[in-house]
């Protein structure tokens, strides 16, 4: 998920969506886990029991455990509200991708439904970021007016080759296999004469 954050980050900032704009914490919550304020919540319930049943016979209190079947079938609310996160993030994945489709950006040459294309360039802009040009200067090398341009078409391509996946009730947002498969087979190369070096 952290390169999902990273993407929407791109994006806000391209978009002109400053710091104030709201981040979304895809990766904080996961099935099972329980945020911390309703931990909190949790803690001063049971500070305040006591003083709230002063009146109360110790006797009168039912201490059973009958409750936990119902329990069981109650939602999870910490994978609820990951779901929910997620599907807002695909919303916006979706705004941004209208968006720039509505502006019809330059891909600088990249076929859009070519991934290998992408990561040829990817690799490209980043072997010559590494050799000592500035990310400008590689842009523009790669086919790009300059940086901005290139983030600007790498959101966007990151967003049409991302996929909203459902396994066992949890939403997750991931790239598709075959965005996937040319990383991969684009990183070999250049991993193999990087380690040449």
């Amino acid at each position: 998920m952290g390169l999902l954050r990273a993407i929407l980050e791109t994006i806000k900032r391209l978009l002109g969506l400053g710091q104030d704009a709201p981040v979304l914490a895809l990766s904080s919550s996961r099935a099972g886990e329980r945020h911390d304020a309703e931990a909190d919540a949790d803690a001063s319930d049971d500070d305040d029991d006591d003083d709230d049943n002063d009146d109360v016979d110790d006797d009168d209190v039912d201490d059973d455990d009958d409750d936990s079947e119902a329990d069981d079938d109650a939602p999870d609310t910490s994978l609820t509200s990951a779901n929910e996160a997620v599907e807002d993030a695909w919303g916006d994945l979706q705004a941004v991708i209208a968006r720039f489709e509505a502006e019809a950006i330059e891909l600088g040459g990249i076929a859009p439904d070519d991934p290998a294309d992408f990561w040829a360039r990817e690799n490209a802009i980043a072997q010559a970021e590494r050799a000592g040009a500035s990310t400008d200067a590689a842009a523009r090398a790669s086919g790009f007016d300059d940086a901005a341009h290139w983030y600007r078409v790498r959101a966007y391509l990151e967003a049409t080759w991302s996929r909203r996946v459902e396994h066992d009730g949890v939403v997750e947002i991931c790239f598709a296999d075959g965005f996937e498969r040319a990383r991969a087979r684009a990183r070999a190369p250049s991993e193999s004469s990087d380690a040449r070096e």
